[in-house]
C-alpha cells in the first residue's frame, strides 16, 4: 500500500477515528486503525465494538492495500 496525501487533508479526520479508540482495549486489535486505500479514496476505520467510525479522503494512491497502524 503506498499514497500520497497532506498532512493538512488528513490530520482532522485523523483525529476524529482515533478518538473512539480506548487506551486499554480487551482486544488489542481494538487499539489500531484500519487503513485501505483504494481507488482514489483512503479510508480509516476505528471501533470500540460500540461505535464505528471511518473517514474517507481524497489521496493520490500509488498501491492499493490494506493495513493496521496503532491509534497511539
Amino acid at each position: 500500500m503506498q499514497f500520497t496525501v497532506s498532512q493538512e487533508i488528513i490530520a482532522r479526520p485523523l483525529q476524529l477515528v482515533c478518538s473512539i479508540v480506548e487506551r486499554r482495549a480487551t482486544l488489542p486489535i481494538l487499539s489500531n486503525i484500519l487503513l485501505r486505500a483504494h481507488g482514489q479514496q483512503l479510508s480509516m476505520t476505528s471501533t470500540d465494538m460500540e461505535l464505528e467510525m471511518i473517514a474517507t479522503l481524497p489521496v493520490a494512491v500509488e498501491q492499493e492495500g490494506t493495513t493496521t497502524v496503532s491509534a497511539r
